[in-house]
């Protein structure tokens, strides 16, 4: 007869941080102990341990979740094993004030642990889950959070997940922030402007595609002070090549004109200035730097255009005055070309 298992789970509180301790108390396996496990289970699939035929269901509710001074509420997963494949139809959980949903399902019949699914986030706030994800401080980075993610994958260290991992999604955070981040502070320091170190924005949007251990972005940032755009990529590792648009706000242009001239050239009639940078180093190390053909190009077309306004005022006749000879008129108009795109 084929083993037909149901099992349910349900907890009132669940210590994740305690049973993590107690585990790590746990005398460990021998060195050599360990090599002929590996040995011996190498190129297994997971499922080759499980009776044959075990079909199994069932469901896991948890009130109250601890896990690094996270605090996730109403957990509930509801599985079904049959055939080899793992598949989990209903994950949810309240988390940092939002909701979090799932799906997924996990092939035991191959070797690596061969997974696929969906991730959706609803009204969380991001400052919540940083220090569990990324262990830093939470007030880095704020915001209300929205996403759709869709993913694959196998194996569970990290050399195999970051050559095997793909993820597709998009991603919105409303009314949020930058508070001292290693990146908002390097561009404060490039540019000389204090008041970048610390953003507000109104939203920022974008998509995600990670494959082969880097992520592919695309984003586009509102605020009111400065406004943004990415496009670049990030490695699973921390390694930025980001190249970057920043638009600031008549202000801000302003402090930056008195102190680099060529601002100036950067600057639209409504008196905002578009910055061309780019990103390397790390996440907590970055490096920016001016995107030297970028401002070259903008700079190039800024003058191209007041070239063509000033040739165009010669040739309608605008600047000149009553009883003035055309030729004076010319030659006059001539000399404010030279002196406007020269700056002099």
């Amino acid at each position: 007869k084929v083993p037909d298992i149901r099992l349910d789970i349900t907890s009132e509180v669940m210590d994740i941080d305690r049973l993590l301790a107690l585990m790590a108390g746990l005398p460990a396996a021998s060195e050599a102990g360990e090599k002929r496990e590996v040995a011996k289970v190498s190129g297994q699939s997971p499922g080759a341990a499980l009776p044959q035929g075990l079909m199994a269901s069932g469901e896991v509710r948890i009130g109250r979740t601890l896990y690094k001074g996270l605090e996730v509420k109403d957990f509930l997963l509801q599985y079904n094993l049959e055939k080899g494949v793992l598949t989990i139809k209903d994950l949810s959980a309240g988390v940092a004030g939002g909701q979090v949903s799932g799906r997924m399902k996990v092939d035991l019949n191959k070797p690596g642990l061969i997974y696929g699914g969906e991730l959706d986030l609803k009204s969380v706030k991001f400052q919540g889950l940083l220090p569990v994800l990324a262990n830093i401080p939470g007030d880095m980075v704020s915001g209300m959070m929205e996403s759709h993610f869709t993913f694959s994958g196998a194996g569970i260290e990290w050399p195999v997940l970051r050559d095997a991992l793909s993820v597709e999604g998009t991603y919105a955070l409303r009314d949020g922030g930058f508070r001292d981040t290693p990146v908002t502070t390097a561009i404060a320091e490039l540019l000389g402007l204090e008041e970048l170190k610390r953003l507000s924005f109104k939203s920022l949007d974008g998509t995600l595609h990670v494959i082969k251990g880097r992520a592919a972005i695309r984003s586009r940032m509102s605020g009111k002070d400065v406004s943004a755009r990415l496009d670049g990529t990030i490695g699973l590792d921390g390694s930025l090549d980001m190249p970057m648009t920043l638009l600031l706000s008549q202000k801000l242009s302003e402090k930056l004109r008195k102190r680099v001239s060529i601002a100036k050239y950067l600057t639209s009639e409504e008196g905002q200035t578009e910055l061309r940078l780019k990103l390397a180093g790390s996440l907590m190390r970055p490096y920016p730097a001016l995107d030297t053909a970028g401002v070259s190009e903008q700079v190039k077309e800024t003058i191209r255009k007041k070239a063509v306004e000033k040739l165009d005022e010669v040739l309608t006749g605008k600047r000149k005055k009553a009883g003035e000879e055309g030729a004076d008129t010319g030659k006059d108009a001539g000399k404010e070309l030279i002196r406007g795109i020269l700056g002099r």
